[in-house]
């Protein structure tokens, strides 16, 4: 169904007739397999087994591939919708995750994977069980850094990011009106202890964080909403690393023109008033070598006139 004549299925509901189970696929290739600027939509992972239900825009098995200036839009499998990685460790950059569903891992579905995502976003996406974002499980340790969240759905769990026997690492990431029906609307964690430096985790339904199983992330320098910040720290939601505070990151317009989260118009940059500019830590875990933020502006930044270039909470 192309009813706007762009050839893009900008949802799952576009998908029409019997498409193929995976738009691409990594078998056994390393970083030198370079996959750059293209969209990939309307997969369609059905199949009755696997791996045909799993990974309808992107399925990579024992493969590192790298990624580049692509958009995953409206793909659709039982796992993994946009991507799913199974003992592979892809490095993502300039990737947008737009309209995918899946019943776990709307956006990606990791599994024994841990793929590096540099410049990312995820918009819109849907689980209808968990993770609507990014489900990671089996001991899985992705690395995210410049990432936002916005507008993702779980049925289940884990709107954002769902985590079992998984513990990734965020640095710089924004999450904004993410939803789950039971448990953590941002990250749902268990048996995961995953390490937040830099994170906004703002306005979700069905809890920012929620650990089960013995999870304990470590937080530090993050915006989290009814986490208190360190001044009065809700044990509940980790463990608190200091710096961290709980206060409305003014987001420019996080609905966007057309307000509905989710979409691609959503305005996650911080108002010039917001507590999140230079509140973040300069040395948090992989900016050594970022050095723009997810717009491609410095990273690095005086914002509040004190001389001392400090880097803003959120992507």
């Amino acid at each position: 169904t192309n009813t706007d004549g762009n050839y893009i299925a900008e949802t799952t509901a576009h998908i029409q007739g019997a498409n193929a189970y995976h738009v691409v696929t990594g078998g056994g290739t390393n970083s030198s397999a370079v996959l750059d600027g293209f969209v990939i939509t309307a997969g369609r992972a059905n199949g009755g087994s696997f791996p045909d239900n799993a990974g309808g825009g992107m399925y990579n098995a024992g493969s590192s591939p790298t990624l580049r200036n692509l958009t995953f839009s409206g793909n659709a499998a039982v796992g993994g919708g946009g991507i799913y990685n199974g003992g592979s460790s892809p490095v993502l950059t300039n990737v947008t995750f737009s309209g995918n569903a899946a019943n776990g891992g709307g956006g990606i579905f990791n599994r024994s994977s841990s793929p590096t995502l540099t410049n990312v976003a995820f918009s819109g996406n849907a689980a209808s069980v968990r993770g609507g974002g990014m489900d990671n499980n089996h001991n899985s340790s992705p690395t995210l850094i410049n990432v936002v969240f916005s507008g993702n759905t779980a049925i289940s769990d884990g709107g954002g990011i769902f985590n079992d026997s998984s513990s990734p690492t965020l640095t710089n990431v924004t999450f904004s009106g993410n939803a789950a029906t039971i448990n953590g609307g941002g990250m749902y964690n268990g048996t995961s202890s995953p390490t937040l430096t830099n994170v906004i985790l703002w306005g979700s339904t069905g809890g920012s964080i929620v650990n089960l199983l013995g999870s304990n992330p470590i937080i530090s320098y993050s915006d989290i909403q009814g986490c208190g910040g360190s001044s009065a720290w809700v044990a509940a939601c980790g463990t608190n690393g200091g710096g961290n505070i709980d206060a409305n990151p003014l987001f420019v317009d996080a609905d966007g023109a057309d307000n509905v989260l989710g979409t691609l118009d959503d305005n996650l940059r911080l108002q010039l008033s917001s507590p999140a500019i230079d509140a973040g830590n300069n040395n948090a875990p992989g900016l050594s070598g970022v050095t723009t933020d997810l717009k491609g502006y410095p990273r690095f930044v005086d914002g509040n006139g004190d001389n001392n270039a400090i880097v803003d909470m959120g992507a």
